[in-house]
């Protein structure tokens, strides 16, 4: 979304052994992930070589000297300047086969499976929060580092859940401002569902 590519939750694989382990370290016995990441897109292009991989494996002693000059704190981990993959805050649950969107400058996720069952929740990051949160962690960095324990790291938030029981690897879509849950699979359903801010409380229709 715009400069932004975002990574939501999945499922960690023994092929990833190094962060399979450091991921789940003081967090959760589930192989589900709730961690989410954000990527500048330009950062694509500073990587010299290997893509996504590149940029995500970097050797400790590169993260160690860059965390110590460059490093700009935000949300749940920093980002570094280099290679600008930024930690945000963890969704309430770890979840896979899900979809995700950035709609009304809220990055939206929902459905997937949670611990292997099949789930109809809808969450929501504000990033406009988000955005507030680490400029003032950084004016606050240059003035008093004792403030910074007061603020509040913006939380993942409820949207209303679907109406079919659940659905796995599915597609959220905004069409003319309206956000879609299509396709996908559940308990037999193909439904498409619109999500109607109009009404209060909001609530997904059914199309």
């Amino acid at each position: 979304h715009g400069e932004y590519l975002y990574v939501t939750g999945g499922r960690y694989t023994t092929s990833m052994p190094e962060v399979r382990t450091a991921s789940r370290r003081n967090h959760t016995k589930s192989d589900d992930s709730s961690q989410v990441y954000r990527l500048q897109r330009a950062s694509f292009k500073g990587a010299s070589t290997g893509g996504f991989t590149g940029s995500w494996y970097m050797q400790q002693q590169q993260q160690q000297q860059q965390a110590g000059a460059n490093d700009v704190r935000g949300g749940g981990g920093g980002r570094d300047s280099v290679y600008a993959i930024e930690t945000l805050p963890r969704m309430s649950s770890g979840r896979y086969g899900h979809a995700s969107v950035v709609y009304r400058n809220r990055l939206i996720v929902g459905g997937g499976r949670i611990q292997s069952r099949l789930d109809n929740t809808v969450e929501y990051l504000d990033l406009n929060e988000y955005a507030t949160y680490c400029e003032a962690t950084r004016n606050m960095e240059k003035t008093s580092g004792d403030a910074l324990t007061k603020l509040t790291m913006p939380a993942w938030k409820a949207l209303p859940p679907f109406n079919s029981h659940g659905r796995f690897s599915f597609s959220l879509m905004v069409i003319n401002d309206r956000l879609y849950a299509t396709g996908g699979t559940d308990a037999g359903s193909v439904s498409i569902e619109c999500l109607n801010e109009d009404t209060s409380p909001p609530r997904w229709d059914t199309v």
